[in-house]
């Protein structure tokens, strides 16, 4: 079962005809699973009105959106001693899933389309490397299908970098910070814009993202989100 994703805008002025179009097709807030990304704040009390209205139940979650700057984006991406970056593998893809808090129904075969136009990457143990080594992007290997990242990072189907994560004892060593950066040249590189969204509740990521200069938060949303009519928080990046 393929998530299906449709995209609409809606000034501030039209908000009433949106919610009438959304009354009308009301089989679509009564779906099992339902995600409403990236809405303007206007949007927040008039679709919360109508959820209460149809008995659909939608946890509310509000996020920062932050944007990459290319032209900030200046220093050499260097991998220390004892690592190297790649781009994952299957068991990494696997791996990456298995710990995703949002995209655990996301079968395994789309994940691995996606990522082969554009990469997901992690960092990965290698004893062998005994120098710092800086990194060719457009030249990255694919990790070993058993090998598993300690960090890792992909871009996920809604068309946001999403899914970073590091296993709790690599963390604090720069490798949430490589493999972004090394993602978001990645995705720049194709012509894309990277962006991704962070929850107000993800200090962590906040505090990553805001040391970051090649990074910055261009402004909040919120998310709708029902999962079989129980509040559930999926946590971005």
């Amino acid at each position: 079962n393929l998530p299906s994703l449709v995209s609409f805008y809606c000034r501030e002025s039209e908000v009433n005809n949106l919610i009438q179009a959304i009354k009308k097709a009301n089989q679509l807030m009564k779906q099992g699973d339902l995600t409403l990304y990236s809405l303007p704040h206007y949007l927040e009390g008039p679709l919360q009105m109508l959820t209460q209205e149809m008995k659909t139940c939608m946890n509310i979650l509000k996020f920062h959106r932050f944007i990459y700057q290319p032209h900030l984006d200046t220093d050499p991406l260097r991998c220390g001693p004892g690592f190297r970056v790649c781009r994952l593998g299957k068991a990494g893809l696997q791996h990456m899933l298995l710990k995703s808090t949002i995209l655990k129904n996301i079968p395994e075969e789309l994940m691995w389309m996606l990522t082969e136009n554009v990469p997901a990457v992690g960092v990965y143990l290698d004893p062998s490397v005994t120098k710092e080594v800086f990194l060719d992007i457009q030249n990255l290997p694919y990790a070993g299908d058993n090998e598993i990242p300690v960090s890792w990072i992909s871009p996920i189907v809604i068309g946001t970098l999403g899914m970073l994560g590091t296993e709790k004892d690599f963390r604090r060593l720069g490798h949430g910070t490589l493999v972004t950066r090394v993602a978001a040249r990645l995705l720049a590189s194709k012509g894309c814009i990277p962006h991704c969204h962070v929850t107000f509740t993800n200090a962590a990521s906040k505090e990553m993202f805001k040391k970051m200069k090649e990074w910055e938060q261009s402004h909040t949303g919120i998310c709708f989100k029902s999962v079989d009519n129980v509040f559930k928080v999926p946590k971005f990046i």
